[in-house]
């Protein structure tokens, strides 16, 4: 093989490329329908509260005013860099509405996630810069139908893990989505070379990350604090 060869960049695969945009859309998808999967459960257990319905209005407000300063912050810095940033935040917010032991960080922890609400449109802003012209239309009809599918994913699987784990369950979930995407961002966004096969032993790794992550605090911290909340509740 020649040098020239051997310095010529590799093409980056389709596929790999689709994978990441799917479960970006998912996480920008799931962040409102967990909370609102959730509501019940949180009125319970903060039972008196008024502010709980704040935790839909802060989400909602960051997320709108989110997706223009990412929007403009994708255009200046790097569409990949600010997604990846607002997967991290967003999932730093699901951890801490899941183990706040107030309402007001419950609250702070929804707003963090409504930074979710900004990857959409980089999410399509991302398609139009790695994908050739003739693949942005496919690609932006699956970034629909994957916003689609993901909210009503999530309102079975929220809604089942809140009926067992109480809300802090659902928002361990929502954490470990936004961590299976963000590990897979960089690998398959920055790396050339991967293609979608190789990126399956990452998604593979994430899915197992994601249950034992689930299952631990599931089982240490979510059964605690529901009951605690109950028992002084009654």
């Amino acid at each position: 093989m020649n040098e020239s060869a051997l310095l010529a960049p590799r093409t980056r695969s389709p596929g790999a490329i689709y994978l990441v945009l799917i479960l970006v859309q998912a996480v920008s998808a799931s962040g409102l329908t967990t909370i609102y999967t959730t509501l019940p459960s949180l009125y319970r257990e903060y039972a008196g509260a008024s502010g709980v319905g704040w935790a839909v209005t802060s989400y909602l407000l960051f997320s709108a005013s989110g997706s223009a300063l990412c929007g403009r912050l994708g255009d200046l810095l790097g569409r990949r860099r600010v997604m990846l940033t607002a997967l991290v935040i967003a999932g730093s917010g699901a951890v801490l509405s899941a183990l706040a032991p107030t309402l007001a960080g419950l609250i702070v922890g929804c707003a963090l996630q409504g930074l979710a609400g900004s990857l959409t449109p980089l999410d399509i802003g991302l398609a139009r810069e790695t994908l050739p012209a003739r693949h942005v239309p496919l690609a932006v009809g699956i970034i629909g139908a994957a916003g689609i599918v993901g909210a009503g994913v999530t309102y079975v699987f929220a809604g089942w893990v809140t009926d067992h784990f109480a809300s802090h369950g659902a928002f361990l979930m929502k954490t470990g989505h936004d961590i299976s995407s963000a590990r897979l961002f960089p690998s398959s966004m920055y790396n050339c070379c991967w293609d979608a096969r190789s990126c399956w032993p990452i998604a593979r790794w994430s899915v197992w990350e994601w249950a034992v992550f689930k299952s631990v605090k599931c089982c240490r911290c979510s059964y605690r604090n529901r009951n605690g909340r109950m028992r002084a509740s009654g």
